[in-house]
């Protein structure tokens, strides 16, 4: 069956559905910030504001669903600690985001206050995002740890 979304009934876990919204939008809000820092753009600046609003929104299911996830996923020696190091940077992910989000309100002119500041956590929230993406894809592509357990 392709049509009527049954992942969502057959996958162990829904944490897939949700980290991609973060992970695709924390590059686009970065390159937004920079335009529309670099060449005054209200436009851009927008645009990297409501790109945080979304990150916020997702990230924070993203982290609720990652979680969850824990439960649904074989866990052996090599997997335990790759799964604490990747919850710990999804929190980070989130917490910077927020902070971001908090910064972006003050401004003056949609320009967020210490500018290149904000653009240096934003890329760092950038960094972590790629590396908690490879500790994640890791874990389900290279250990198998989501794969349907036996008998499910």
């Amino acid at each position: 069956k392709l049509w009527g979304f049954p992942g969502i009934w057959e996958v162990p876990n829904v944490h897939p559905l949700f980290v991609h919204f973060p992970v695709a939008l924390l590059p686009v809000a970065l390159l937004f910030y920079a335009v529309g820092i670099f060449r005054d753009s209200a436009a851009f600046l927008i645009g990297g504001r409501v790109c945080l609003y979304v990150i916020g929104a997702a990230g924070s299911l993203t982290v609720y669903t990652g979680v969850t996830a824990k439960k649904s996923i074989r866990f052996s020696p090599r997997i335990g600690p790759m799964v604490v190091r990747h919850q710990a940077l999804g929190l980070y992910i989130l917490v910077l985001s927020v902070l971001l989000i908090i910064w972006s309100f003050f401004q003056a002119d949609n320009m967020p206050v210490a500018r290149i500041g904000f653009i240096l956590v934003l890329l760092l929230d950038n960094l972590l995002a790629l590396q908690t993406s490879d500790i994640g894809s890791r874990i389900v592509y290279v250990e198998d740890a989501a794969a349907k357990k036996p008998g499910k």
